[in-house]
């Protein structure tokens, strides 16, 4: 009896151990089974990613880089010829007009004045005649006010000389010694020496007015 006993107890023992191998091989397939899944899946998206090329330098095009200077251009302050603008705590601005010429002179010339002209006959004169009201409240120098330059055919930069007129338009004194009081008024002219050609050939000219660190653009041509 107690021999029958023992055989029947390891059957039951070896029959358990079989069910749970059976068991633990039948979880551990699911799990590696699982891992090749997901395995299998971050191997596509790895393939997915190396198809996709990395970006490419674009390189500008022309019509692009166009836009680019125009909007560059379209952010200057623009000045126009008898409108005036306001440099806040400094004064107002305004050109009269621009011309070319060989001597510069005051709307109403009398007796000895200072009158420069152009000693080189290839060259000309571009006078910028500029009315200034001063909105500070001391003693000023025009030519500490405000100053001019020229780009001419976008590229030649000319700096100028300033005068301004005295002796209520009869004569002209240096922009560097002129004193303006304030509220009041001056007419100064700003002139550079450009190639003679320069009047008449066509090609663009820009005046660059300068006041307190801003510069407006004046497009002549």
């Amino acid at each position: 009896m107690i021999k029958e006993i023992k055989t029947i107890f390891i059957i039951t023992v070896f029959g358990a151990t079989v069910l749970t191998g059976c068991s633990n091989s039948s979880f551990n397939e699911q799990k590696i089974s699982a891992l090749e899944i997901e395995n299998k899946s971050l191997k596509e998206q790895i393939e997915d990613l190396k198809k996709i090329s990395p970006k490419e330098n674009v390189t500008p095009s022309p019509s692009s880089t166009s836009n680019q200077k125009e909007s560059q251009v379209d952010n200057k302050k623009i000045i126009e010829e008898n409108k005036t603008v306001t440099v806040t705590d400094v004064g107002d601005i305004t050109i009269k007009k621009t011309t070319f010429t060989t001597k510069i002179e005051p709307q109403k010339p009398e007796g000895r004045i200072i009158k420069p002209e152009i000693s080189d006959q290839s060259n000309i004169y571009l006078d910028t005649v500029i009315n200034l009201k001063s909105l500070l409240t001391d003693l000023h120098i025009v030519g500490r006010m405000v100053n001019v330059k020229i780009i001419y055919d976008g590229k030649y930069n000319y700096t100028t000389n300033g005068v301004v007129e005295s002796s209520n338009g009869t004569n002209l004194e240096f922009a560097t010694q002129s004193i303006i009081e304030p509220l009041h008024s001056a007419v100064a002219h700003f002139y550079a020496e450009l190639p003679k050609e320069a009047a008449t050939d066509g090609k663009s000219i820009q005046i660059v007015v300068t006041s307190n660190e801003q510069e407006f653009y004046y497009n002549l041509r």
